[in-house]
């Protein structure tokens, strides 16, 4: 069987890394994990699928300061430190991976649609194919040619390394910006990746954040798209195509983050495409929901909550945080448990007067 998979990200590499058929990469650009547009901050749980002794890792952070847009702030201990890692590096391990264990890269193929049958590129080239998997990012051609539908709602996410002394080993998010977030990730001591997420005006909120953190030299810029999860939206077309990671919108919501979803996506599939059982095909999408998709709809939940709270709120639920025990927090794996147990009885009051509007 031949697995065609269209994108060499994280998502694209690791399950060529695991298929055991003919597998094909297809990657648009000519180098590996260029461009950049991602944080490049893991949680723990990315030791799940990569040794964490590898040179990519740069950084490893212990604490993550929460600031409202009034600037009261709250700071908490992680249980477990996150990784910051350099993403191009990163990928590029991935794919080494892929490729040791089999799998044919072809670089400069940007997949374009159908014809007769086969798989297009704007090279000119044509593929069969029995499966095609879309590891294509959010606005996934992928998904347009076999799912027949644009791309959902997202945000758009503006990055710059920038030269700023820091603790070196605590993350800062900013809630200043409306339905998401302003964030300050340190490589280091001396350097600090700041980004922005926002629905629409990224480059507004963008500049300001840097004038409030009082930047004055910028070492590069970056920046993408970032899907918000649906649990709705379909990963398998019924026949032979399946979506994961960002083209599949695997990205929690109250972050950002769509790796380690989208890693725990490409495991599933590897599993269901290695069973050779085209009948077991559907398998992928329900495994996904019942373990996966779970937290990724807590998630959204909880982003939709916070959408809805006004400066003196956020305020208010960071000061409430502050008092509370928060290092059990795995924002990978959230459940109903979580907030039943190492949340305080005062911030769970904060919550339901806040849905019933009191």
């Amino acid at each position: 069987m031949v697995v065609s998979i269209i994108g060499s990200g994280a998502v694209g590499a690791y399950l060529g890394s695991k298929l055991k058929d003919d597998v094909r990469i297809f990657e648009e650009h000519g180098k590996i994990g260029e461009p950049v547009q991602c944080s490049g901050i893991f949680t723990h749980n990315i030791s799940e699928f990569v040794k964490l002794d590898n040179d990519f890792v740069i950084n490893k952070i212990q604490g993550i300061k929460l600031v409202s847009p009034c600037g009261n702030f709250c700071e908490i201990d992680l249980k477990k430190e996150n990784v910051v890692v350099d993403r191009a590096k990163f990928d590029r391990y991935l794919v080494e991976r892929a490729v040791e264990n089999g799998a044919k890269l072809h670089k400069g193929y940007r997949f374009v649609g159908l014809k007769d049958g086969k798989l297009r590129f704007s090279n000119g080239k044509v593929f069969d194919f029995d499966v095609v998997v879309g590891c294509d990012g959010p606005v996934s051609n992928v998904r347009e040619s076999f799912f027949g539908r644009g791309a959902g709602r997202f945000w758009v996410g503006k990055q710059a390394r920038v030269k700023m002394k820091n603790e070196g080993n605590v993350a800062e998010v900013h809630f200043d910006v409306p339905g998401f977030f302003s964030w300050v990730i340190p490589e280091n001591e001396k350097v600090v990746r700041i980004a922005v997420g926002a629905g629409r005006n990224v480059s507004v909120y963008f500049d300001k954040f840097l004038k409030k953190l009082g930047v004055k030299k910028v070492l590069d810029v970056q920046g993408g798209v970032i899907p918000r999860y649906n649990s709705g939206s379909r990963l398998w077309d019924g026949q032979r195509a399946f979506l994961v990671g960002d083209s599949g919108g695997m990205v929690k919501a109250l972050s950002g983050g769509g790796v380690v979803p989208g890693l725990r996506g490409a495991g599933i599939l590897a599993d269901v495409l290695n069973s050779r059982d085209s009948g077991k095909y559907g398998d992928y999408e329900r495994r996904f929901r019942r373990s996966v998709g779970v937290g990724l709809w807590y998630n959204l939940k909880i982003r939709e909550f916070l959408d809805k709270l006004d400066e003196k709120e956020y305020d208010e639920m960071i000061s409430i945080l502050d008092r509370c025990e928060f290092g059990g927090f795995d924002r990978d794996n959230i459940s109903v448990r979580d907030f039943l147990g190492f949340l305080k009885p005062e911030l769970m009051w904060f919550g339901l007067r806040k849905m019933l509007g009191c």
